[in-house]
């Protein structure tokens, strides 16, 4: 029998979802209405499970991000030990207010990622950018009608992870007093600028 649940929940172009004191299952609030939570996993992993450490949990972003982006025909990314830092101070900040809310002065692109569990577990690197990636269901279509006109929240995370003129990476990775993790994942040169979809999102080969 599980000893408890798990539940991922990423960022979705709303200013604020409030994580604290604890999730609970079902729905979050946030302060424009109601997201559902986006995925379930019913048994969690070992209790204690012990956290990743952070250059290896960063490598293994790197790595999904790379994975996506083959697929895309977009160049690799690579790790910037600055914007790591300046990911990190974020992530830091979130941990310690327990909400996600992206930066609002950011020259960076910014994909943000929620995760909690009963048992504190640490969260899955994979399971982060996979989340992000899983929006191009809702982009397929403009690979047959042209891009967007307007930017689309829906479909955002997946155009950065695999916008081809994004280079540079920074990860950080935080945990609120509640167990709960937060990953912020900034890139440079940013992504999903209006007019410039064509050039950078490439149907998957």
């Amino acid at each position: 029998m599980p000893t408890g649940y798990t539940f991922v929940c990423t960022c979705c172009g709303f200013p604020i979802i409030d994580a604290g004191p604890r999730p609970v299952p079902g729905w979050i609030k946030r302060d424009t209405g109601w997201m559902h939570l986006c995925g379930w996993i019913s048994t969690p992993p070992d209790i204690g499970a012990d956290a990743m450490d952070l250059d290896t949990f960063r490598q293994l972003i790197l790595e999904q991000h790379n994975k996506y982006r083959l697929r895309h025909s977009s160049p690799p990314l690579i790790l910037d030990q600055g914007i790591n830092d300046f990911a990190q101070d974020w992530a830091n900040e979130l941990a310690a207010r327990n909400q996600l809310a992206h930066r609002t002065e950011n020259s960076y692109g910014e994909n943000l990622y929620f995760y909690w569990s009963l048992n504190r577990d640490s969260v899955p690197p994979e399971k982060a950018v996979e989340s992000w990636y899983r929006e191009i269901k809702a982009y397929e279509k403009y690979y047959k009608t042209g891009p967007p006109a307007r930017l689309i929240p829906e479909v955002g995370h997946f155009t950065q992870v695999v916008w081809a003129a994004s280079r540079r990476l920074g990860v950080g990775r935080a945990q609120a007093n509640n167990g709960a993790w937060y990953v912020v994942a900034n890139y440079d040169p940013r992504g999903n600028y209006l007019n410039e979809f064509t050039q950078n999102v490439f149907p998957p080969t």
